[in-house]
């Protein structure tokens, strides 16, 4: 099944009586946290690159440690697909809205979500650090230091999603065809996590800034 046909929300497996694979923690033994890990990061996005170059399948690297579901998970991840979202300001300018990416782990599979990004689609290299929160209602998020990030856990045909509602995400890297970037935060329960990311655009998209009534 494609991640990206897996609509819902709220884990739905409790209520029907079963074990989420989340819960196997067995599972993420030989899984390796890539951001401490730099000479096998950069090994694992060079293999990544040379597959796409290659014309074959592989969006990124993206690993991440911390609790899902109240489980403790360690994923290094080969991603399978990465869409980004832009958005067309009254000048013409394109400003990046977010990056949506998504993997597999050993018994689920996953979606990250980067919303209201910002900075132009391509930029110089550096740094740019962002706080992890909201932004106000009706205010262009592209256009604050604000950022917003949830993690969407899917397993055996059920879904929860899950919002950071504080930490950091420092972008490296914001061209149309390469994004990197590392975050760390907290979800609503108090629960961290933490991760970094070098992934490639598959599908990319551009609207047109709707005013906010």
């Amino acid at each position: 099944m494609s991640v990206t046909r897996v609509i819902g929300a709220g884990l739905v497996l409790a209520a029907a009586g079963c074990v989420s694979p989340v819960d196997i923690t067995t599972a993420y033994e030989d899984e390796v946290y890539l951001c401490d890990e730099p000479a096998l990061y950069a090994e694992r996005v060079a293999a990544c690159r040379a597959l796409r170059d290659a014309g074959d399948p592989c969006s990124g690297v993206f690993s991440f440690e911390g609790s899902l579901d109240g489980v403790p998970v360690v994923v290094d991840a080969d991603l399978v697909e990465v869409n980004t979202a832009s958005l067309r300001l009254p000048d013409d300018s394109l400003v990046r809205n977010g990056i949506d990416l998504f993997g597999d782990s050993p018994y689920f599979s996953f979606r990250l979500s980067v919303g209201s990004l910002g900075d132009p689609d391509t930029r110089a290299d550096g740094d740019v650090t962002q706080d992890v929160r909201v932004s106000p209602p009706c205010e262009d998020g592209t256009r604050d230091d604000l950022v917003d990030v949830s993690m969407r856990v899917i397993a055996a045909g059920g879904s929860s999603d899950d919002k950071l509602v504080s930490g950091t995400l420092t972008m490296t890297r914001q061209t149309t065809e390469e994004h990197i970037g590392a975050f760390e935060g907290a979800f609503r329960d108090g629960s961290s996590l933490r991760g970094c990311f070098t992934v490639f655009t598959d599908q990319a998209s551009v609207e047109l800034l709707q005013p906010c009534d």
